[in-house]
């Protein structure tokens, strides 16, 4: 439910961002912008280890997965974002977002609604 409430919100936000508002978050030439943008995405990541840790622990997510691997596959993931190849396929931010985000939580599989 954690994951679910953050994918969603992270969507919501996600609706509002334009092509070019990411490309000149993600290749400007500003290192103070990019300082910022570094911690604040290193802050998450370190929420979002510990939520998936917390998780494993549960049962929420399978044993037999590497944490370090779930991270470095979501670490590929953002940086897919900014590849303007990728962001060309999708007519909005969000949509690319939505596909990424259930990707990496459902795979390829067709799951029940």
């Amino acid at each position: 439910e954690k994951m679910k409430a953050v994918v969603e919100m992270k969507l919501k936000f996600a609706r509002d961002i334009s092509k070019e508002f990411l490309k000149d978050i993600y290749g400007n030439d500003f290192p103070g912008l990019q300082a910022f943008t570094r911690q604040v995405s290193a802050d998450n990541m370190e929420m979002i280890q510990r939520d998936f840790s917390e998780a494993q622990w549960n049962g929420e997510i399978r044993k037999d997965i590497k944490i370090d691997f779930l991270m470095y596959f979501l670490n590929k993931s953002i940086e897919m974002i900014s590849d303007e190849k990728l962001v060309k396929m999708y007519s909005s931010v969000s949509e690319m977002i939505k596909e990424l985000t259930g990707f990496f939580f459902y795979g390829i599989i067709e799951r029940e609604k």
